[in-house]
């Protein structure tokens, strides 16, 4: 698999949802992004100051859209939301309970096939907001 990449783009608020290139350092750390922001050619020169970087899972939620490192899943079990957020190919469970959260690690590939990415923290930051309510 040839790993995929977006990026957030801080200044601008938006996702470059096609990445042409990332840039290394000396030491292979990946220091610049350069993609597409509203049909335009955009970079972002300082990763992580001015962009967050995202890998693709390599795999499709229930409506075929790819999954990417920060998509907000949520699930309704037992009449309680749960939410869930992709972080290093794993789902982190976040459930407000009693105004506290449970936070744990589940497998991608198990659950994805049943749940849908609703948004991502970055662009929909009102999702994580709304959880914790």
């Amino acid at each position: 698999m040839i790993p995929r990449f977006r990026a957030w783009h801080k200044k601008e608020k938006k996702m470059i949802l096609k990445i042409d290139q990332l840039l290394t350092d000396s030491k292979g750390r990946i220091v610049a992004v350069v993609g597409t922001l509203d049909k335009k050619v955009c970079d972002a020169w300082d990763v992580p100051e001015q962009a967050i970087l995202m890998q693709s899972t390599g795999l499709k939620d229930k409506s075929r859209k790819e999954i990417f490192e920060n998509d907000v899943f949520v699930a309704v079990i037992e009449g309680k939301k749960h939410w869930y957020v992709i972080k290093r190919g794993q789902f982190r469970w976040e459930a407000a309970e009693d105004n506290k959260w449970i936070v744990g690690l589940y497998d991608v590939y198990t659950a994805v096939l049943d749940l849908e990415v609703i948004g991502n923290i970055h662009g929909n930051p009102e999702l994580l907001k709304e959880a914790q309510t």
